[in-house]
């Protein structure tokens, strides 16, 4: 079974912008700010994240290694059940921005409403945003208020089925920010 991480989700969200332009008239509001993000990403934290596919079931680990004003840098890894490492650790940099901007879709394809919803992590407010995708699927981001980042989950259906789905499991803060 091929392993999914939250890079190669980061990869799939930027493939679903990569044709729209990302001005701001074109597109939906993003649900957080950069800078909403870059203050609730400190150094050491950890989000483990459930990859749920047709093939099967995985889970991968983010840690975020450095930190600067400007950008982030994080590795990610696979994880078993019980939560040991597994495979291969990739690791990749990303700014603010770029982040943010993984969550800027075109008002044409795309819609956004408040909702409240029940996630692994408990009970959550926040935008829930509707992508008709160009190969007729649709995708479906569940950003939280509490949250700022990538979304919490993340589900694609192609011909009322679901192909996808990844949910945030945990989210741990290091231990002098909690």
């Amino acid at each position: 079974m091929k392993r999914i991480s939250i890079l190669t989700m980061l990869v799939t969200l930027a493939a679903s912008i990569s044709a729209q332009d990302a001005a701001t008239d074109d597109c939906l509001p993003t649900p957080y700010t950069a800078e909403q993000i870059r203050d609730s990403w400190p150094l050491g934290m950890q989000v483990v994240t459930r990859y749920t596919t047709p093939g099967g079931v995985n889970s991968s680990r983010t840690v975020v290694t450095a930190w600067s004003p400007e950008k982030v840098s994080m590795t990610d890894q696979g994880v078993d059940k019980r939560g040991g490492a597994v495979g291969e650790v990739r690791a990749f940099d990303a700014t603010w921005e770029e982040l943010r901007d993984h969550a800027r879709f075109l008002i044409a394809t795309s819609s956004r409403e408040r909702t409240t919803r029940e996630t692994p992590l408990g009970e959550l407010d926040g935008w829930q945003y509707r992508v008709e995708e160009e190969d007729g699927g649709v995708s479906e981001f569940f950003f939280p208020d509490r949250f700022p980042g990538a979304p919490v989950v993340y589900s694609k259906t192609k011909d009322g089925v679901q192909v996808f789905l990844s949910e945030v499991i945990s989210r741990e803060l290091p231990t002098s920010n909690q």
